[in-house]
């Protein structure tokens, strides 16, 4: 079923509604077939069927079938306290803010933030980047490399679409607020967050703040210190 569930994947190209549609309907094929696509990936993956499989992606509107990954799989275990960085723009005199706290975080980025995710990298944070992209569209990047070398993650429930669209960003957000036990903002927020802020509120993720803040109508959780943030206690 693993191979099956893969070559759905593959050959609706990452489309959650078609391969959910072809599982329903039964849809016969090979096991040639299903091996040969197989063969044919050359990058790490695992299915919702896997013990490894994120649980809290389980539990997401239209968890993905088929996770494709490099790095550190390890980064996403349970016992891990996975948050977001929404911000827009970090540097690290921002991130000097959360160099105490490196050891008890991963955090969870849209793999686009490059230079957020280098600044990370620079001061030794744990990082996981979603990819809306097909994964194997982003391995010539520097970036992939370098979260590669120092033993971060990269997932995307694509294998090769470049696609850039809305729904893409979509599911890209649905991983990233699934996966996310906290949402951190140190700085501006800005109106094109209204989209994931309210994705996040219906998955009731809380989102915290350094400040007192609200956009369109989205309460932020005010924490006066990192110290205080990390001390919170949340149900995952």
């Amino acid at each position: 079923m693993r191979n099956v569930l893969l070559y759905f994947t593959i050959n609706h190209n990452g489309n959650w509604e078609k391969i959910y549609d072809s599982i329903s309907n039964k849809e016969m094929v090979s096991d040639d077939v299903c091996l040969k696509v197989k063969n044919s990936i050359k990058k790490n993956w695992l299915t919702i069927l896997d013990d490894n499989y994120p649980e809290e992606l389980k539990k997401i509107l239209k968890p993905p079938f088929v996770l494709f990954y490099e790095g550190n799989l390890k980064l996403l275990n349970k016992s891990n306290l996975k948050i977001s960085l929404l911000d827009d723009n970090i540097v690290i005199k921002d991130l000097e803010k959360i160099k105490n706290t490196l050891n008890d975080f991963v955090f969870i980025i849209h793999y686009e933030k490059k230079k957020i995710i280098e600044n990370l990298i620079n001061i030794g944070a744990s990082v996981v980047a979603v990819s809306k992209k097909g994964i194997n569209e982003v391995d010539d990047d520097e970036i992939y490399q370098k979260l590669l070398k120092t033993r971060n993650l990269i997932i995307s429930e694509n294998y090769s679409s470049d696609e850039n669209n809305f729904a893409r960003t979509f599911y890209q957000d649905r991983l990233q607020s699934g996966l996310s036990g906290r949402i951190l903002f140190l700085n501006k927020v800005t109106k094109n967050k209204t989209a994931i802020l309210s994705f996040l509120n219906e998955e009731k993720v809380p989102v915290f703040s350094l400040k007192d803040r609200s956009i369109n109508g989205f309460k932020f959780i005010k924490v006066n210190s990192l110290k205080e943030f990390k001390k919170i206690n949340f149900i995952n």
